[in-house]
């Protein structure tokens, strides 16, 4: 009877628990399991658990069902990062997309780097349901050496309830505001007072729904960044060397291209000079003439006189 006592003690000290979730995930076996239970549901969309408990098995059972349905109410963003070595890139690309699809993914980003004489890598960011996401890094580790690993949860929970009570506000305030408009009796500026409210309610609204449904897609489909690098130094191969005579013919034809190229442009600074040779001609011809000119009537300095008779 006391042991009896202290379970009823415990779960009668649970209370009434008020917990909001999804109608919809639950199945006709999961009420049929909570009323094997002893677990009463009653209410809408807020149900409240009436726990009636006749042994200390039910009281353990209709703890951990409560606990389970409270920890299902918790909105969580999960992220992973993994850096995975390999001898052999060149299958991965493959084994990565088959990886996605088998998982029920897709590649939102992508990056493969084959650069010669260093080791091939990829980088993939890829989107998967976060039922999934346990499974698929574990498929994805065994593409080859793990050689790093990062994951993190963010929790979301009151972001999400947040945004989820402002939009039914909005939808309230956007129900009110259309009756009122077909209702009232108001003059042009009462309607258009009216209708400028809407419209603000209605921006506001498409705001909060975009975010909530940015965020319900974070919730729902997780973020693993799988980086693939192979461990030894990838390089191209080699051309093949042509023979003599096609090389040397290649350098002929080179020459004859570069002398060409030179003659056109030795063309193209005589035409640009011409103008200007032209110019210089006219203005320093006729100066040095007149130098000359001028040299000549000028005295000779020093020079003696004949003398008279």
């Amino acid at each position: 009877l006391v042991a009896m006592g202290f379970a009823l003690g415990i779960v009668v000290s649970l209370g009434i628990a008020l917990v909001a979730f999804n109608w919809d995930e639950w199945t006709g076996e999961d009420w049929q399991a909570m009323r094997n239970l002893g677990l009463d549901v009653v209410g809408g969309t807020e149900l409240v658990y009436q726990v009636e408990v006749d042994h200390r098995d039910h009281a353990a059972h209709a703890e951990r069902i409560i606990d389970q349905i409270e920890e299902s109410q918790r909105h969580m963003i999960h992220r992973g990062s993994f850096t995975i070595l390999v001898d052999d890139f060149e299958p991965v690309p493959n084994r990565v997309a088959e990886l996605v699809q088998r998982f029920g993914g897709y590649v939102a980003e992508s990056r493969i780097d084959v650069a010669d004489r260093r080791s091939r890598r990829g980088e993939w960011t890829v989107r998967v349901p976060v039922d999934q996401y346990e499974a698929f890094t574990a498929a994805a580790s065994e593409l080859g050496q793990l050689a790093g690993v990062r994951s993190s949860r963010e929790e979301v929970t009151e972001r999400y309830v947040d945004l989820e009570s402002r939009i039914r506000n909005q939808r309230r305030q956007e129900e009110r505001l259309l009756k009122h408009l077909e209702s009232t009796e108001a003059d042009l500026e009462g309607i258009l007072h009216i209708e400028r409210e809407l419209a603000r309610v209605r921006e506001s609204l498409e705001s909060l729904e975009g975010r909530h449904r940015v965020l319900r897609d974070q919730i729902r489909m997780a973020t693993v960044t799988l980086t693939v690098r192979e461990m030894r130094a990838y390089a191209t191969q080699p051309t093949e060397v042509p023979a003599l005579g096609v090389r040397m013919g290649r350098a002929w034809s080179d020459s004859l291209s570069a002398l060409v190229e030179f003659g056109k442009r030795a063309m193209v600074v005589a035409a640009q000079l011409t103008p200007w040779i032209v110019v210089m001609v006219i203005i320093i011809v006729p100066l040095v003439g007149m130098i000359r000119w001028m040299r000549r009537r000028r005295p000779h300095i020093g020079t003696p006189r004949p003398a008279a008779g």
